[in-house]
């Protein structure tokens, strides 16, 4: 009724009667039916929280880019009770984006907050495990370079050869530092997205 209603002008489509129309079909778990009214009231509203009640939604269907855009629209609209709850979430849209040096970032940022300092504090150990653990598989991947004498070269008595320092600098340029990254997925539980209200 109310979406009717909102359709054929008979409610106004202001902040109020968006939002409710949003948590709705939120409560009903339909959260692709849920984007359109919130992205409305989002920018309809004085402050950022309805845009962390839809970054919520597209935290639930695992499309963290658009939940991180949100939140950064969040934190910039201000106005919020509990910033420090927007850089822990925005740690783990990146982290479930395998963005890890973001991640890191928005988790340091969390951990100034007394609200997350713990949660945030254990992401962060995580994710500094990860970056640790793909910088080691980089090198541990990175081209084997023979000595110029067992390639068959002539090195002399002393066995340094004059191609072997050209040899090292391919061995350096050819690691890929651009794969140094992880794979993870967190979702917020179920019904969390109805819990971020403009309170």
């Amino acid at each position: 009724m109310l979406e009717s209603g909102l359709e054929e002008g008979r409610i106004e489509a202001d902040v109020e009667s968006l939002e409710m129309l949003g948590n709705n079909w939120i409560a009903a778990r339909e959260y692709s039916r849920a984007v359109e009214p919130l992205s409305r009231a989002a920018a309809l509203s004085e402050d950022g929280a309805l845009f962390v009640r839809l970054a919520q939604v597209h935290m639930q269907r695992e499309q963290w880019r658009e939940a991180s855009a949100l939140l950064r629209k969040a934190l910039d609209k201000g106005g919020l009770d509990d910033p420090g709850n927007i850089q822990l979430l925005l740690g783990i849209c990146y982290y479930s984006d395998e963005r890890m040096e973001s991640a890191r970032s928005s988790f340091l940022r969390a951990k100034r907050h007394a609200s997350t300092r713990s949660e945030a504090s254990a992401w962060l150990m995580h994710v500094e495990r990860e970056i640790q653990q793909a910088e080691l598989n980089g090198a541990m991947n990175s081209p084997v370079v023979l000595h110029p004498a067992e390639q068959g070269a002539d090195c002399g008595d002393s066995g340094v050869c004059p191609s072997e320092e050209s040899a090292r600098s391919s061995a350096v340029s050819g690691v890929d530092r651009s794969a140094f990254s992880s794979s993870a997925s967190r979702a917020l539980e179920p019904d969390s997205a109805t819990t971020c209200g403009n309170s």
